[in-house]
C-alpha cells in the first residue's frame, strides 16, 4: 500500500456527522438498603428495533449518569451492578425528550417495582461488548466439564483438541473470573474445571495489554472466553482425584486441587496416562494463549529461533502410543484494590512413544516421469521439559505503573529409529533402496524477560510507555545418522553400484535478542486515538553445525565440506502509529502503520565471507467497523513481511542420507503476505439466533518455496528459492439457532476455498492447485434430567490440478458423522456414547473406500450425598475399528501411510469429585 493513501486515510478516520440532538437521559444509581451510591454501575440502551447496544456508559462516584443526543427510537435502559438485579426500563425518545430516572434504586432479588421490569434467567444476552450466556441454560450432564458446556453454547465450537472457535473466529485467551489461570495451558481451564461451578461464559475481544493501561484503542484484539464462576464457588476449594486401569497395558491416573478465594488462587495437578491424555506440547498450546506481554516484533520473526527452539520444545516426535507423565502449579493473587498482582505458573512434561509407521508415495514430475516410494519405520522418542513463567505488576503512584514478566525453559529429547526404504520409477524398475539407523540426544535452554512502565501524563498530554523486553535460546544436538545405499539401473532395474553414510552430525544453535521501545498515546475526544512509538531491537544468532567421519577413532574427522559455522546479526529500527476512532457508536475505524528500517550481516566464519543487506519492510493494517455489536461488519486488511530463517539462509548441506539432500541459500530474500476480509456477524438475543458471514483472500510476493533435483535413481536435493504464491480466497457461512423452550440447538454451515503453491522441479515451474468445497450441520436435543442426543455432520468435496505433464484433474468426496449423548438411568446411573464416522469413497486414485467408525461408551454409577463418587466402566473403540491408516492427494503427490494408534480397551475407574466453600 503506498503511504500517500495513508496520509489521505488518516484524517478521514476523524469526520464527525454535523447533526446533534438536543435530548438528554440522566439519573442516579443507588443501593438504598445500603445505604451508598453505586459509583462504576454500567448504564446501557439496548435499541428495542434489533435488540442491539447503542450505548453505555458509568455511573461517577456520586452514581450520576447523563447521556445526550440520542437518535430517536424505542430503547430499554438496563443498569447493572455486581450482586445486584438487573434494573430493566423501556423508554421512547425523540429529538426533544429530556427524561430523569431520578435514583434508581437497586435491589438484591427480582422484583417487580412501579415502571420498572427485572428480566432475568435469559439464557444469552449482550453486556456492552461482550456476549454472554447463562451456564444453567444449557443442560450439560452431572460432572460434565467446561469444555462440554462450550460445546452446547450457540456459536462456540471446540475440535478434538480442545482448540475453540468463538463466532468464526479462534479464541487466543481463556480467563477465569477476569484472570489467568495456568496461562501456560488454558486448555486446563475447561478440561479440568467442572461445568457446575460455572455462573456464566463470556466472550469478548480483549484490547491489547498497553490499550487498557492508557485508555488508547491501538486496534488489536484478542477473542477471549472468561469463566465466571458462581459466588459460592468463588470462596473455597474444589478438585478432581481419578484413578483407572484395565489390569494390564493401560493405565489414567489424574489429581487436581485448586483453593480459591476472592482474590488468591493457586491450584496444583498431575497426571499419568497410557491411552493419550496429556500429551499437548507447550508448542501446541501456543496456539490458544497469548504472551503475557506484548513481543516486540521487528519483521524477523523466525529468523532466530528456527532451530533454537522456544518454550515449547520438549515435546517427543514420533508415531504410536504415548505414555505421558504432566504436572504443574499455579498461583495468583492480588493487592490494593486488584491494583497489583502477582501471577505465577510451572509445568512438567515427560512423554515417551514408542510405535512404527509405512508409508507409500508417488510424485509425478513436469516430464510425466516420477517415482513411487516406500518407507518402514520404527521408532523410540522420549523428552523431557519444564517450564516456569512469573508476572507482576504494581501501581507506583497514582500515574506511574509496573510490570515485569520472567519466564524460562528447560528440555532434553532423546530419539531412536531405524528405517528402510525403497523407490521404483513408473516404469516398475527399483533405482534405489536404503537401510537407515539414527539415534539422536539434545537439550535446549531458554530464557526471557520483560520490564514495562507505564507513565500517565494527565488528560490532555496522553500517557508514556516503555518497554524493555530480552531472550536467551540455547540448543545442541548430537545425531548418529547410518544409511546402507544401492543404487539401480532405471531402464533394467539392474544394480549399480552402492555407497554407505556413518556419521556424527553436531550443532550448537545460540540466539540472544534485546529489544527496547517507546510509545505515547493520547485520546482524542471520547472515542479517539493516537499512538505514536518508537523501537529498536537486536539479534545476534549463530549456528555452529560440524559433521564427523569414523576415523583412526570414533568420529574424529571433520568433513569440512558439510560443516559450517554461521553467525547472523540484525539491528532494527521500527517506527509505528496508530490512529482509532469510534463514531456515533456504530462506525469504528483503525489504522496501524509500521516501518522497520533492518541492516543484516551474514558471516560465514569457515569462508571468511561477509554479506551485509539493508532491508525496509512496510506493515499496514486498517480495520473498519460497521453496525452494533449484535449486528455488525467488519473489514480488515494487513499486510506482513516473513524473512528467511537461519537454516534456509545459512550455506550448508545438510542431510542424513545422501538421497535426501537440503541446501541453504544465502540470497534469499523476504516475503510480503498480504491478507483481507470482510465479515458479517449478527446476534438475536431473544430468539437466540447467530449468524455470520465471511470471505478473504491472500498472497504472497517472494514467497519461500523449494527448488528440487531429482535424478534417475530418485536422489533429491532441496534449495530454498523466492517465488510468488498462487493466490488464495475463501468464503465461510455459519447459522445457529437455540429454541430454549424446546431444549433444541441447530446449526449449519457451508465453506469454499481455493488454494495453491509454486514450485521448481528439474528446472521446470509446477502450479499445484486445490479447490474445497464443503457443509457442515447438526443439532443437540435435550430433555431436562434424562437424557441429550447431539448429531453432527461434515461433508466435503476436493479437486485438486496440477501443470505437470499427463496430469488428470483429481477429486475427492468425503463426510464424516459424530453421535454423542448420554442417558440417566434408576439406581443413580449413566450411560454416555459417542461415535465418530469417516467416510472416504473410492475414486479414480484409491479404489477402495477407507471407512473408520471410532465408538465409545461408559456406564457410571454415582455415590455419596452430594454424588461425588464416581464408579465408571468405559470401553474405547468398540468396534476395534480405529486405524492410524490416511491418504492424501495433494498437487503432484499421492500418499499413503499407516501407523501403530490405540486400538479397543476397556477401563475401569473411580472419580471424586470434590468441593467445599470456606
Amino acid at each position: 500500500m503506498h503511504p500517500r493513501l495513508l496520509i489521505f486515510f488518516f484524517p478521514c478516520l476523524f469526520a464527525t456527522r454535523a447533526m446533534a440532538q438536543q435530548n438528554s437521559l440522566k439519573g442516579s444509581v443507588a443501593d438504598t438498603a445500603e445505604k451508598k451510591k453505586l459509583q462504576h454501575a454500567i448504564i446501557a440502551l439496548i435499541d428495542l428495533a434489533d435488540s442491539t447496544l447503542y450505548r453505555s456508559v458509568r455511573a461517577d462516584v456520586q452514581g450520576r449518569f447523563t447521556m445526550t443526543k440520542i437518535p430517536s427510537g424505542r430503547y430499554t435502559v438496563m443498569i447493572s451492578y455486581p450482586k445486584m438485579a438487573d434494573f430493566l426500563q423501556d423508554i421512547t425518545i425523540t429529538d426533544s425528550s429530556v427524561i430523569d430516572l431520578a435514583t434508581v434504586s437497586m435491589v438484591s432479588d427480582a422484583v417487580l417495582l412501579e415502571e420498572v421490569v427485572v428480566r432475568a434467567n435469559l439464557a444469552m444476552r449482550m453486556r456492552g461488548d461482550t456476549l454472554e450466556y447463562r451456564a444453567d441454560s444449557f443442560a450439560v450432564r452431572k460432572g460434565a466439564n467446561v469444555e462440554e458446556l462450550l460445546r452446547r453454547l450457540p456459536g462456540i465450537e471446540v475440535d478434538s483438541k480442545g482448540k475453540i472457535k468463538a463466532q468464526g473466529k479462534n479464541v487466543n485467551r481463556i480467563l477465569v473470573d477476569g484472570d489467568e489461570f495456568f496461562s501456560d495451558d488454558p486448555v486446563f481451564a475447561t478440561r479440568f474445571l467442572r461445568a457446575e461451578v460455572v455462573d456464566k461464559i463470556q466472550v469478548f475481544d480483549k484490547r491489547s495489554e498497553e490499550a487498557e493501561i492508557t485508555g488508547v484503542d491501538d486496534g488489536q484484539r484478542s477473542r477471549t472466553i472468561n469463566v465466571s464462576l458462581k459466588d459460592d464457588k468463588k470462596n473455597g476449594y474444589f478438585g478432581r482425584l481419578t484413578a483407572g486401569g484395565d489390569a494390564s497395558d493401560y493405565y489414567q491416573y489424574e489429581g487436581m486441587v485448586s483453593l480459591f478465594t476472592p482474590r488468591k488462587k493457586a491450584s496444583v495437578f498431575a497426571s499419568s496416562s497410557r491411552v493419550g491424555a496429556g500429551t499437548q506440547s507447550l508448542g501446541d498450546l501456543t496456539r490458544y494463549v497469548e504472551e503475557d506481554t506484548q513481543v516486540i516484533e521487528d519483521g524477523t520473526s523466525g529468523m532466530q529461533v528456527s532451530r533454537v527452539g522456544g518454550f515449547g520444545s520438549e515435546r517427543a516426535g514420533g508415531s504410536g502410543i504415548p505414555s505421558v507423565v504432566v504436572a504443574g502449579a499455579h498461583y495468583s493473587n492480588k493487592w490494593q484494590q486488584n491494583k497489583q498482582k502477582l501471577l505465577a505458573n510451572y509445568r512438567l512434561n515427560q512423554t515417551d512413544i514408542e510405535g512404527w509407521n509405512t508409508s507409500r508415495q508417488t510424485t509425478t514430475l513436469p516430464d510425466g516421469t516420477g517415482f513411487t516410494n516406500w518407507s518402514s519405520r520404527n521408532s523410540d522418542a522420549w523428552s523431557l521439559g519444564q517450564q516456569a513463567n512469573a508476572t507482576f505488576q504494581t501501581p507506583v503512584d497514582s500515574i506511574h505503573t509496573l510490570k515485569v514478566v520472567i519466564k524460562g525453559n528447560i528440555g532434553s529429547n532423546k530419539s531412536y529409529s531405524q528405517a528402510v526404504d525403497s523407490s521404483r520409477n513408473l516404469l516398475g524398475y527399483m533405482v534405489n533402496n536404503s537401510n537407515q539407523y539414527e539415534n539422536s540426544e539434545g537439550d535446549n535452554r531458554n530464557f526471557g524477560s520483560s520490564l514495562s512502565y507505564y507513565h500517565r501524563l494527565g488528560k490532555k498530554r496522553g500517557s508514556l510507555t516503555f518497554v524493555f523486553q530480552q531472550e536467551y535460546g540455547l540448543k545442541d544436538n548430537d545425531r548418529y545418522a547410518f544409511a546402507a545405499n544401492k543404487y539401480y539401473d532405471p531402464a533394467t532395474g539392474a544394480f549399480l553400484n552402492a555407497d554407505t553414510l556413518d556419521q556424527l552430525q553436531r550443532s550448537h544453535d545460540l540466539a540472544q535478542t534485546y529489544a527496547g521501545k517507546i510509545s505515547w498515546a493520547k485520546r482524542i475526544g471520547r472515542t479517539g486515538g493516537v499512538n505514536i512509538n518508537y523501537g529498536y531491537k537486536s539479534i545476534s544468532s549463530g549456528s555452529d553445525y560440524n559433521v564427523w567421519e569414523e576415523g583412526a577413532q570414533k568420529y574424529n574427522q571433520r568433513i569440512d565440506s558439510l560443516s559450517n559455522n554461521y553467525q547472523f546479526n540484525s539491528g532494527t529500527h521500527i517506527l509505528g502509529g496508530s490512529l482509532s476512532r469510534t463514531i456515533n457508536s456504530w462506525l469504528t475505524t483503525s489504522a496501524n502503520v509500521k516501518l522497520f528500517l533492518t541492516d543484516f550481516k551474514q558471516l560465514d566464519r569457515d569462508r571468511h565471507e561477509l554479506r551485509k543487506r539493508n532491508f525496509v519492510n512496510f506493515a499496514p493494517e486498517l480495520r473498519l467497523g460497521i453496525g452494533k455489536a449484535a449486528s455488525r461488519v467488519d473489514l480488515t486488511y494487513a499486510g506482513s513481511t516473513q524473512q528467511p530463517t537461519l537454516e534456509q539462509l545459512q550455506p550448508l548441506r545438510r542431510s542424513s542420507n545422501p538421497l535426501l539432500v537440503q541446501l541453504g541459500n544465502p540470497d534469499l530474500k523476504p516475503s510480503f503476505s498480504h491478507t483481507g476480509g470482510v465479515s458479517f456477524t449478527s446476534f438475536n438475543m431473544s430468539n437466540g439466533r447467530f449468524m455470520m458471514v465471511s470471505a478473504g483472500t491472500s498472497y504472497i510476493s517472494n514467497a519461500i518455496t523449494a527448488e528440487t533435483s531429482v535424478d534417475a535413481q530418485n536422489r533429491q536435493t532441496t534449495r530454498y528459492i523466492n517465488l510468488n504464491s498462487v493466490p488464495g480466497f475463501n468464503l465461510m457461512s455459519t447459522y445457529g439457532k437455540r429454541l430454549q423452550e424446546k431444549h433444541l440447538s441447530v446449526n449449519l454451515g457451508a465453506n469454499l476455498s481455493t488454494n495453491g503453491n509454486y514450485l521448481i522441479q528439474n528446472g521446470e515451474k509446477v502450479r499445484n492447485n486445490n479447490i474445497n468445497y464443503g457443509a457442515n450441520g447438526g443439532f443437540t436435543k435435550d430433555w431436562e434430567d434424562v437424557c441429550s442426543v447431539e448429531l453432527n455432520s461434515r461433508f466435503n468435496f476436493t479437486e485438486g490440478r496440477s501443470s505437470v505433464k499427463n496430469y488428470s484433474t483429481r477429486r475427492n468426496f468425503t463426510h464424516s458423522h459424530s453421535i454423542r449423548g448420554y442417558a440417566h438411568l434408576p439406581f443413580k446411573l449413566e450411560l454416555n456414547t459417542d461415535c465418530d464416522m469417516s467416510f472416504q469413497p473410492k475414486n479414480e486414485v484409491f479404489k477402495e473406500s477407507l471407512n473408520v467408525f471410532r465408538w465409545n461408551a461408559y456406564v457410571q454409577r454415582t455415590f455419596l450425598r452430594n454424588d461425588e463418587l464416581f464408579l465408571r466402566f468405559a470401553v474405547d473403540d468398540i468396534l476395534n475399528n480405529n486405524t492410524g491408516y490416511t491418504r492424501t492427494v495433494s498437487g503432484n503427490m499421492i500418499a499413503e501411510s499407516n501407523s501403530l494408534v490405540l486400538k479397543r480397551y476397556c477401563m475401569l475407574s473411580l472419580t471424586w469429585n470434590f468441593a467445599r466453600s470456606l
